[in-house]
């Protein structure tokens, strides 16, 4: 896999929102129609695009082959992640899961009422997810375990939706999981 690195960060979060807004369009059914909405809403307005300091945390270190798995079922949304992937703010939210926000209050794009975030999972990990009324769960690699009233087992490029106020929790298989989290605000 070639990764371009650019220092263009406003270009590199567009691609990978647009890439992102594309996947989800293929991936069809009516649970992504909230999120595309959602996502049409962001202010990409140059003023509004303010990088979050870099911050690596040790999850990370999961990150490049999560990236190397989900180029073989969502390519442009793993090379857009890969460009961006030196410029992003990670949380630690548990032993081995991290969180980088694209959209939110830690985000690239901040104030929205909206959230996109990623997040990354060791493998075996797991990792209980806000209580929203409307989300969903978009995984680039797996198998998953979604928990959220039922066990499904979720392929990369699966959508699960949230919804009702039960806490969906993820599980991540044998591999590293490499997911987004949109919340749609609807």
């Amino acid at each position: 896999m070639v990764v371009i690195h650019t220092d263009d960060i406003d270009s590199d979060l567009r691609w990978l929102l647009g890439a992102v807004a594309r996947g989800l369009s293929h991936s069809g059914g009516d649970a992504v129609v909230p999120a595309l909405r959602s996502m049409a809403s962001y202010d990409l307005a140059g003023a509004a695009l303010v990088p979050p300091p870099p911050h690596p945390i040790a999850v990370t270190s999961q990150l490049a082959p999560a990236i190397a798995e989900a180029v073989l079922h969502q390519p442009d949304v793993a090379a857009a992640l890969a460009a961006l992937s030196d410029h992003l703010h990670w949380q630690e939210m548990a032993d081995g899961v991290g969180l980088a926000q694209l959209v939110g209050p830690q985000g690239f794009i901040a104030g929205q009422a909206h959230q996109l975030d990623i997040l990354l999972l060791t493998p075996a990990a797991r990792h209980s997810l806000p209580a929203v009324a409307n989300a969903l769960w978009w995984p680039l690699t797996g198998p998953s375990r979604w928990l959220n009233g039922s066990d499904v087992t979720v392929k990369p490029g699966g959508v699960m939706a949230a919804t009702g106020d039960a806490v969906p929790t993820i599980i991540a298989g044998r591999m590293p999981l490499l997911g987004l989290w949109l919340g749609t605000g609807q």
